[in-house]
């Protein structure tokens, strides 16, 4: 007899377009590692019914999981490994599907978490973005060695952490190549979704500021916390350079205009001449 396909099989053929609608949004579920863009997948997954990470809000809604507060860690459940769900919760939310996670360059998710939050919070930095994340890493170290990995709504734990299993991300998405590499993922989940270029939710402001304005001093600080991330990006895309410095060349405002030229036929950024 034949053998019906598991929950979220994409073992089907292509030409069977109901089949397909049948379980096309069963098969992926977001672990929402901070900073990486999860927000703006959420808001683009949640047009089409699926409730992900913040649910598409920026403001806490009730009915969200991702908002609700995690009794482990304090810190909204979005921002919480699924290691450390209450397993009903992560039974429910996970299940069997396919985790993914994106993944970023812990270099340049530091600089995008100084432009876009830690500046803010301390203007007498302006745009020293290696004072910036200097600092940033000094007060996470200390809240770390004080046993507090979760301070700053757990927005300063390693990305590797959201891999980690039960109920970790087995699949990474490669967040140099966003929204490319996540829509490469739609399509090859059978989902008929696709995230443009201008849909693209990212931070502003300091923006001729990028990794290479890091010192070799931030840099070592950068790896003491991340490195288990320099690790899993190293084995997952085979980048395995931990001094190279990476801006996002497939999203506007996110690689120093001084040194890249946006083309916008192309949708991505050129190294100027």
């Amino acid at each position: 007899h034949q053998v019906e396909p598991e929950r979220g099989s994409i073992l089907l053929d292509k030409k069977d377009d109901t089949a397909k609608s049948i379980f096309k949004q069963e098969d992926l579920v977001m672990a929402y590692v901070p900073f990486n863009f999860g927000h703006t997948v959420s808001e683009k997954v949640l047009q089409h019914g699926i409730r992900w990470g913040d649910c598409g809000s920026r403001d806490p809604e009730a009915d969200c999981l991702g908002w609700q507060i995690s009794n482990a860690t304090g810190c909204n459940l979005m921002y919480v490994p699924g290691k450390l769900w209450p397993l009903k919760s992560a039974e429910s939310h996970f299940g069997s599907r396919t985790i993914f996670g994106i993944l970023r360059d812990p270099y340049e998710r530091m600089v995008a978490q100084f432009r876009g939050t830690y500046r803010l919070e301390h203007p007498e930095l302006g745009c020293d973005v290696d004072a910036g994340v200097k600092k940033m890493m000094e007060e996470y170290l200390a809240a770390v060695e004080a046993g507090n990995p979760w301070a700053n709504n757990c927005n300063y734990l390693p990305q590797a952490e959201f891999f980690d299993q039960p109920f970790g991300a087995t699949l990474a998405v490669d967040n140099r190549r966003f929204p490319d590499s996540m829509n490469e993922v739609f399509q090859k989940h059978g989902y008929d979704i696709q995230i443009l270029t201008e849909e693209v939710g990212h931070v502003s402001g300091c923006d001729s500021k990028w990794a290479a304005d890091l010192s070799p001093e931030t840099k070592a600080l950068v790896h003491k916390v991340y490195h288990r991330d320099f690790d899993l990006i190293c084995k997952e895309f085979g980048y395995c350079d931990p001094t190279e410095n990476v801006c996002l060349t497939r999203v506007p405002g996110m690689c120093p205009p001084q040194l890249f030229e946006w083309n916008e036929d192309k949708k991505i950024y050129e190294t100027k001449i």
